[in-house]
């Protein structure tokens, strides 16, 4: 099921994973909150920025807004920190 248009949401929460989803290739798995309301999603993020949070390990945070790309699994697009 598509979206009909973009969504922007903001998110937050700490990297509790790494995976690799078949149609988005490797993405953060985050626990945290999307727009306000608990959450647990995955994140697609730039090679540059997948390989510097593998390197970190998990724990660490991330937040900011991106694009909603799937809600069930709730996938987002990072965008970026603002």
């Amino acid at each position: 099921m598509g979206l009909s248009s973009e969504k922007i949401v903001r998110f937050n929460g700490v990297v509790v994973g790494f995976e690799v989803l078949e149609k988005y290739g490797n993405v953060l798995y985050v626990q945290g909150s999307v727009d306000g309301k608990d959450s647990s999603f995955y994140l697609v993020v730039s090679p540059e920025l997948y390989k510097e949070y593998e390197v970190r390990g998990v724990g660490r945070m991330i937040d900011g807004k991106g694009v909603l790309l799937s809600e069930d699994p709730i996938v987002i697009k990072y965008l970026g920190e603002k």
